[in-house]
């Protein structure tokens, strides 16, 4: 499939995430990352490649177990080539250590395949 309308291209964004982070499929994780896919978070070191990636998210999936995420909504864009673009999605999440828990901003960068290239998240925690 080719990722040509905003519709399209926000309903893979939402499907990624969902797989990364809801489902925490990592059996399917490799079918929805570019292999080169670039990850950034707060100001930690990037993480490039999909197995650098798959594993990152194993590891912090399975240290935080109860963590689960609600969205919000989600906007997209599509690229000027007219495939592929980038995905906004907000949510919050939960289940975090001590009880946090904080807003999110997942933005990705989808090519016109309907892979992971880039992904960056802007937290917030929220006060109670």
């Amino acid at each position: 499939m080719s990722y040509t309308t905003p519709e399209s291209l926000k309903a893979r964004g939402l499907e990624i995430l969902k797989i990364l982070c809801v489902d925490k499929a990592f059996d399917k994780m490799p079918g929805v990352l570019d292999s080169n896919v670039e990850a950034y978070h707060d100001d930690a070191p990037a993480l490039v490649g999909r197995e650098i990636f798959i594993s990152h998210f194993q590891h912090i999936l399975t240290a935080v177990p109860d963590m689960s995420y609600e969205i919000y909504d989600s906007v997209a864009e599509l690229d000027k080539g007219g495939k592929g673009g980038r995905v906004w999605i907000f949510s919050r999440l939960s289940g975090l250590p001590k009880g946090i828990q904080k807003d999110t901003i997942d933005m990705f960068d989808i090519d016109g395949k309907g892979q992971l290239v880039r992904m960056k998240d802007v937290q917030r925690a929220i006060t109670q």
